[in-house]
């Protein structure tokens, strides 16, 4: 999951290093520790994600790849 939300930091230039954390953390919590985990659960958990507008747009593009197979 740490390599995917990187992949995605650079991709997205997010900056707050902080707030990617308190993300990675609360789906730690959650047993939430592959993409395809979340992918599927990802309308369930996203509004319980301390997400920024930008990060939820980025997140939101690359869920949409992964359920359509183009990117793994």
């Amino acid at each position: 999951m740490e390599q995917f939300f990187r992949r995605l930091q650079k991709k997205y230039k997010w900056t707050d290093q902080g707030k990617m954390k308190a993300v990675l953390e609360t789906l730690r919590q959650q047993e939430i520790r592959t993409t395809n985990v979340l992918k599927e659960l990802w309308e369930d958990v996203k509004c319980e994600l301390p997400l920024s507008m930008g990060m939820k747009i980025g997140l939101e593009e690359e869920i949409k790849r992964l359920s359509s197979g183009a990117d793994q």
